[in-house]
């Protein structure tokens, strides 16, 4: 009789031989420090009365106020925009725990971005003169923050490179191929954000000259992981 020929099957352990190859993973880190050159700020308007269509009028009209001020300084209508508005209503109360007259307030919260960055302070204190009763984070950025992500993905890579030779040479073997390489960036302003008030709402302001005009330093930040295959 006759038997089928079956191809040789090659060892087990052959086969999986590239499954317990050595590796040194690392983490590098890349930074890159920028100025800002845009503030994005929330400006709140809060009017209150007996009456909502009153409350809801005047704050519009103090909104319409703020706006105009605004443009006077240079900033453009598409970079001022409503981000909430809120119509609610609260009871006043008396000495003896019972409430006495219902008031309506409205709350009208009013984005702006200010591309004119030196003069951040100007502009802030033109809104305040105009109506609005608190300024909200103060958020610094830059625009344009390609460039500096790039240059701190080479200085990540750069940095995880540095890294791996040292452990390498450390541990008496040689760096191989790089398996796998991945990274993230987290852009984030180094000054905590700003929370001033006027009137209502954040905290108290005594003048508008108060309002903060600086914004400290952008850090741009890229993490990257290498992995790399160590030849014994």
């Amino acid at each position: 009789s006759c038997k089928a020929l079956l191809p040789e099957q090659p060892a087990e352990e052959n086969m999986n031989s590239d499954a317990h190859q050595a590796t040194v993973n690392v983490n590098g880190i890349g930074e890159v420090m920028l100025v800002p050159d845009v503030a994005y700020v929330t400006l709140g308007v809060r009017t209150e009365s007996e009456e909502a269509g009153e409350a809801v009028s005047e704050n519009n009209k103090l909104a319409e106020a703020i706006i105009s001020a605004l443009e006077a300084q240079g900033v453009e209508r598409k970079d001022v925009g409503t981000s909430s508005f809120n119509v609610y209503w609260n009871d006043l109360w008396q000495g003896d725990g019972m409430p006495y007259q219902k008031v309506y307030v409205v709350e009208n919260m009013v984005s702006v971005t200010v591309r004119d960055f030196d003069n951040l302070g100007s502009i802030l204190d033109s809104a305040l003169d105009a109506g609005a009763n608190s300024v909200y984070n103060v958020r610094f950025d830059v625009l344009d923050k390609s460039e500096a992500l790039a240059e701190a993905r080479v200085k990540a890579v750069e940095n995880a490179q540095s890294q791996a030779a040292q452990l390498a040479t450390a541990a008496g073997v040689t760096l191989g191929d790089l398996v796998t390489i991945s990274s993230w960036s987290t852009p984030s302003v180094i000054e905590p954000s700003y929370a001033y008030g006027m009137g209502g709402g954040g905290g108290a302001m005594a003048e508008s000259s108060s309002v903060p005009t600086t914004g400290g330093q952008l850090v741009v930040r890229v993490e990257v992981n290498l992995v790399y295959g160590l030849d014994q």
